[in-house]
C-alpha cells in the first residue's frame, strides 16, 4: 500500500505538466489555456500572488515570479501507515510567506526541475532541495525534520522587510490545524492544554493525524478550483488511491464542499454511502455518518478555519453530536 501511495505521491509532486505550465505562464505573463483545468488552477496562483506589478495581489512585490517560486502541490501531510484520523479538505490555501517547498525553475544545464524551501534571487547560492526532502517534508511534517523545529501546530513565515522581498523566519500558528490538533486529542482522549502542552505531547497528538485534500493544488480560496477538476484529481490524479491507501479508521471531510464533491463522486462509482445532504444535515454540528468503500466511518464537518471565534475557545463538540464521539472513541479505542 505504501509502495503504490509514495508511486502516487511522485506522480503528483514532479508531474512535468504542472511545471511546464508554470514555466509557460512566466513566459506569456501569466497567460493560460482556459481550456485546460490544470492551466487555470495554476494561473490561479500566479495571478492573484506572483504576477509583476501586481502589488494589492502580491505581497513579495521586489522578487520576480521565478524567484518567488511555485508552491508545490500536496500529496497529503503526515503518517500514512500509522495515522488513525484522516481529515479530507478541498485543496490547500497558500501563504506566499510560508516556509514550503516551491519551484524554481531548471537547471540550464540539465533541465532538471529545480526546489526550494525560500525564494531564490541568487541561483547560484541557493540552498535547493533534493526530491527526497521534498517528499519528506510532507511525510514528516508533523514530526521531526529540518523544517519542523518548532512548536506544532505552526508554520514558518518569512517576514516582509522594507524593500518588499523577504526577511528572517518566524513561526505562526494555524488556525485549521490548532481546531484539528483539538478534535484528535479529543476522541484520542488525550488531555490537552494548548498553553501549557509541550512539543512532545504535540507531535503525540499529530503522529495520529493524517491531513490530505481532494484537489492537490494550492490556491487563494476554494472558488478558484475549475468544476471539472474536483473530478480530475480525485480520480484521474491519484488523490482518490492515495486516501484509500491510508490505514486510518475515522474520516473527517472538512466542509460543505468537499463533503458534497466526495459523496457525489464516490456514489458516481456505485460506492454505497450516504447522499451529501443527508450527511451534512441542517444543523451546525452534524449528527449523521457514512461509511466509506474501505468501511472506515465517515463523519461530515463545518471547516475547521472558518470557525468562528479564538481557536482555543472552540470546543470539540460543536463538531459533532455525543453519539457520533462515542462510536468514534470506540474505534479508536482498538488502535
Amino acid at each position: 500500500m505504501l509502495e503504490c501511495a509514495l508511486e502516487y505521491m511522485d506522480k503528483i509532486l514532479f508531474d512535468e505538466k504542472i511545471y511546464k505550465i508554470w514555466d509557460g505562464l512566466i513566459e506569456n505573463g501569466g497567460e493560460c489555456n482556459e481550456d485546460d483545468n490544470l492551466s487555470k488552477m495554476a494561473a490561479s496562483q500566479y495571478n492573484k500572488y506572483l504576477q509583476p506589478g501586481k502589488k494589492k495581489g502580491r505581497a513579495m512585490e521586489s522578487l520576480k515570479p521565478a524567484e518567488q517560486g511555485y508552491q508545490v502541490p500536496e500529496p497529503w501531510n503526515g503518517d500514512l501507515e500509522k495515522a488513525d484520523i484522516l481529515f479530507l479538505s478541498s485543496n490547500p490555501g497558500i501563504n506566499v510567506f510560508e516556509k514550503f517547498p516551491r519551484y524554481i525553475g531548471r537547471d540550464k544545464a540539465s533541465g532538471e526541475m529545480r526546489f526550494s524551501y525560500a525564494p531564490v534571487t541568487d541561483a547560484a547560492q541557493a540552498d535547493y532541495l533534493s526530491r527526497e526532502d521534498v517528499r519528506q517534508f510532507f511525510i514528516r511534517r508533523f514530526q521531526e525534520n529540518p523544517y519542523t523545529q518548532s512548536r506544532l501546530p505552526g508554520v514558518y513565515e518569512f517576514i516582509k522587510n522594507g524593500d518588499g522581498g523577504v526577511g528572517p523566519c518566524r513561526i505562526r500558528g494555524v488556525k485549521y490545524w490548532n481546531v484539528m490538533m483539538k478534535i484528535a486529542a479529543n476522541i484520542l482522549g488525550i488531555e490537552l492544554d494548548e498553553k501549557m502542552a509541550d512539543e512532545s505531547a504535540r507531535r503525540e497528538i499529530f503522529s495520529h493525524i493524517l491531513s490530505m485534500e481532494m484537489v492537490p493544488f494550492k490556491s487563494a480560496k476554494e472558488g478558484d478550483i475549475p468544476k471539472d477538476l474536483w473530478k480530475d484529481c480525485w480520480e484521474d490524479n491519484f488523490s482518490r488511491e492515495i486516501f484509500y491507501s491510508s490505514n486510518a479508521k475515522v474520516v473527517f471531510l472538512v466542509g460543505w464542499k468537499t463533503t458534497k464533491m466526495f459523496c457525489t463522486l464516490e456514489r458516481d462509482r456505485g460506492i454505497n454511502i450516504m447522499d451529501a445532504k443527508t450527511l451534512w444535515g441542517s444543523k451546525e454540528r452534524r449528527s449523521a455518518w457514512t461509511y466509506d468503500e474501505k468501511g472506515r466511518m465517515v463523519v461530515a464537518i463545518k471547516h475547521l478555519s472558518g470557525a468562528w471565534g479564538a481557536y482555543d475557545k472552540l470546543m470539540p463538540s460543536e463538531y459533532y453530536t455525543p453519539e457520533i464521539f462515542n462510536k468514534m472513541r470506540e474505534l479508536l479505542s482498538s488502535r
